[in-house]
């Protein structure tokens, strides 16, 4: 049976399943590469209320994945006025998260798809994102959708874990 994955942007009342899944993808995506202490205290609501504020702010577009009406990964993208990029034709993904039980299933790339296709249509020349420098399966993901090393590293705050700039040209 193929799945049925709807595209949307998302909603107040979706947020609930994007914080439940936004913690259960850390918690899954990320054991043994951050400490377990993190992830084991993990906060649906604290999730919950940061997406709040990011719908009320209108801070870039969050777009979700569903299927049978219930949202199974997102992804979050500032346009070029709102990312930390220094070029006013750059976006950049803040998250891209899928549920632990739809792993390898193509919804990250629809996910993907969906955001460079909204980059283009406005006019967008290249998107950024950064990835945990540890996160092999991610840095796949994203070197097969043509993103490179920028060359750039930061340490992810609040981890102190090394984090690599990708980016992509559209």
């Amino acid at each position: 049976m193929s799945l049925k994955v709807v595209i949307s942007e998302c909603t107040a009342r979706d947020l609930p399943e994007v914080a439940a899944v936004h913690v259960s993808s850390w918690q899954s995506a990320y054991k043994g590469l951050m400490p377990d202490e993190i992830l084991t205290n993990l906060c649906v609501e604290k999730r919950f209320k940061n997406w709040q504020a990011v719908l009320k702010q209108s801070a870039g577009t969050l777009v979700i994945a569903i299927e049978r009406h219930k949202v199974i990964g997102f992804l979050h993208v500032l346009d070029s006025k709102t990312s930390n990029s220094t070029s006013k034709l750059t976006s950049e993904i803040t998250v891209l998260y899928v549920s632990p039980d739809h792993y390898r299933k193509s919804v990250g790339q629809k996910l993907i798809d969906a955001c460079i296709s909204h980059c283009k249509n406005k006019g967008i020349l290249k998107i950024n994102l950064w990835v945990l420098s540890k996160n092999l399966n991610a840095i796949a993901f994203y070197r097969k959708n043509q993103f490179q090393p920028s060359g750039r590293t930061e340490t992810h705050n609040p981890t102190g874990l090394a984090e690599t700039e990708f980016v992509k040209a559209l």
